[in-house]
């Protein structure tokens, strides 16, 4: 469990200009590389499915999330209905909710506000992560400042690079573009690792379906990331067995 008791916090911080500054070095080191990386592959991916600026930059600012738009994008090239692409979005975009409710109680207000509505449309996996890493230095009352500042600019600079990736389509490959989409997840699967919320028979499961993926996409581009993950799981959950756990 994650204590945010104020005990543990250092109140260093007296002005929002400082909480600026704090989320600026916090973010724009690897979190941001991770998201410029994966929103530029992005931009050129909505290119090449024939999506035009105005909706792409739409996709990355009302969607914002890399699974949600990849299926966005997927359901829109197979002509599907607005009813399906929303649902698709809607159950690959379902996993914030958890997310959001962790964060509730580090905003600790009498009253609260229309902001706390605005500001779970920015939570994302790299952004989220960041916060659980640093909320400790940060006052109680000023880390709903720290939430914004942090999350507004891995928005901005997933917006950016989202247009960039668009316009500067030639600069890259199809086959460069869409392993680098990856580049995020994997981050932040690390992060995870390090952080040791992620088990080590959990651990073996990722590494062994690393491992797997290419043989069997080679075999099966449509099976072969299921077909890896379900036996990457299964032997890792037999060697747990086997282990005794």
């Amino acid at each position: 469990m994650i204590d945010a008791s104020p005990n543990t916090i250092k109140p260093n911080f007296n002005d929002n200009k400082t909480i600026f500054f704090v989320a600026f070095k916090d973010i724009f080191s690897l979190p941001a590389l991770a998201v410029a990386i994966t929103f530029f592959s992005l931009g050129n991916l909505y290119f090449h499915t024939h999506f035009d600026l105005v909706q792409t930059l739409l996709t990355s600012m009302l969607v914002y999330s890399l699974p949600g738009q990849i299926v966005l994008s997927e359901q829109f090239n197979l002509n599907a209905s607005m009813i399906n692409i929303f649902i698709s979005v809607f159950l690959v975009n379902i996993r914030f909710l958890p997310m959001s409710f962790v964060l509730v109680p580090f905003f600790r207000e009498e009253k609260k506000s229309k902001w706390y509505l605005i500001g779970m449309h920015f939570v994302a996996i790299t952004g989220w992560n960041n916060f659980i890493e640093n909320y400790a230095k940060i006052p109680t009352k000023k880390r709903k400042v720290y939430y914004f500042y942090s999350h507004l600019l891995l928005f901005l600079t997933a917006t950016v690079f989202t247009f960039l990736g668009f316009y500067l389509v030639s600069f890259i490959g199809e086959d460069l573009y869409i392993a680098l989409l990856i580049t995020n997840p994997i981050y932040f699967l690390s992060l995870f690792v390090k952080s040791g919320l992620v088990k080590k028979d959990i651990g073996l499961a990722m590494l062994l379906g690393a491992i797997l993926v290419i043989p069997f996409s080679l075999i099966s581009i449509e099976w072969g990331v299921i077909l890896s993950g379900i036996i990457a799981g299964s032997l890792s959950f037999y060697i747990a067995v086997l282990r005794g756990k």
